[in-house]
């Protein structure tokens, strides 16, 4: 039985977001890379897992390497919408998704890895087309996600994506690791 400190690390192995109290030009550019690579990164750590594995959970009660692909997916899309909002309209409420029910869906459960890839490079090239767009100002906008009835700016959000990438990337990385795969 794990403590409360390890199932922390297994859940969280980069550790939880957190803001950074000043985000600058800089910061905007990292985040920006590891979004641009975060599909051909995936790609390759899932390369050499084999079929037998993707649906076993990374860790107790967690979600399966197939349902972590598949959930990267899914928030992405939806954070390449929300982006689109906030860009086109003031201070929109963004409409948010009950992640966990998405992962039980039966496509998260036993659709192909690939077509989740798929979508991740398609966002991805088109959510970097817009952020290399966008002037440092733009990333001051925000939207109200109506779960923490706060504003959430650009600059912030696009950071939680990029942790939001590694993170998962890093729980997969963990459990090849723990399987020796």
């Amino acid at each position: 039985m794990l403590n409360e400190q390890q199932l922390e690390e297994l859940r969280y192995p980069t550790g939880r977001y957190q803001r950074p109290e000043q985000i600058d030009e800089v910061l905007i550019q990292q985040w920006k890379a590891e979004i641009a690579t975060l599909p051909s990164d995936l790609k390759n750590v899932l390369a050499s897992i084999p079929e037998t594995y993707l649906d076993i959970p990374y860790r107790e009660g967690g979600w399966s390497v197939r349902q972590i692909t598949h959930h990267l997916a899914d928030s992405h899309i939806n954070s390449f919408i929300r982006f689109k909002w906030t860009l086109t309209e003031e201070n929109p409420t963004i409409k948010p998704y009950l992640q966990d029910k998405w992962c039980a869906m039966q496509d998260a459960l036993t659709a192909p890895l690939d077509w989740s890839l798929i979508i991740l490079e398609g966002i991805h090239k088109r959510w970097i087309h817009i952020l290399d767009s966008m002037a440092f100002s733009d990333y001051q906008r925000t939207f109200i996600h109506p779960d923490f009835q706060n504003m959430m700016k650009l600059d912030g959000v696009l950071g939680l994506y990029a942790w939001h990438g590694k993170h998962h990337l890093t729980q997969i990385i963990r459990f090849k690791e723990q399987h020796n795969i």
